[in-house]
């Protein structure tokens, strides 16, 4: 009569301990799932950084040649150096272009970049007239209507030979640039 209430009992026993280490393993499971979760994340966004400070870098580094090269030899022939010494490449930014000191788009890297237009307007120019720095500046996002896309201006100051104001050299960058990172992985 002992064996037959062990035989349940121990079968009950034996489906306890297979139903908590079950509830075990799946949390062990659950807390790897989201340690490894947050691992991708952090490795995601290590690598959005470094992207994102080598883009920027690189178009800090095609503004000051062009700004360079504008003050010593002219604007087309300034962004013709950088085209085709393969400097500049379309696969990395939309475009880059030379605006002279009244606004107007006087040479870009691509014939038909933009339309002919007016910059003088933009915040991007009006900061670059007004000071005297020499620094990549990281303009809004303009609107589709203006380049065709949604684009951020990256703008340096262009100084003529006196000092005095000569231009924006413009860098035009697609946001969705940085977001093709994420598509890749």
């Amino acid at each position: 009569m002992g064996a037959r209430f062990l035989i349940p009992i121990g079968s009950i026993g034996l489906i306890a301990f297979i139903g908590c280490a079950l509830w075990i393993q799946d949390n062990l499971d659950h807390d790897r799932t989201i340690a490894s979760a947050i691992t991708r994340n952090e490795n995601l966004a290590v690598a959005l950084q470094e992207y994102t400070s080598r883009t920027l870098q690189s178009a800090d580094l095609v503004s000051r040649y062009v700004s360079a090269e504008t003050s010593a030899t002219g604007p087309q022939d300034a962004l013709n150096h950088l085209v085709e010494g393969r400097v500049f490449t379309d696969s990395l930014f939309e475009g880059v272009g030379i605006i002279n000191e009244n606004g107007a788009l006087i040479a870009a890297s691509r014939k038909g970049l933009w339309p002919s237009l007016n910059f003088s307007g933009q915040d991007y120019f009006e900061r670059h007239q007004q000071a005297k720095t020499n620094r990549l500046f990281v303009g809004k996002p303009t609107a589709p209507e203006l380049f065709g896309q949604t684009v951020v201006p990256l703008t340096r100051r262009i100084n003529k030979a006196d000092g005095s104001f000569g231009g924006v050299v413009i860098v035009q960058l697609a946001p969705a640039r940085f977001t093709e990172i994420y598509k890749s992985v």
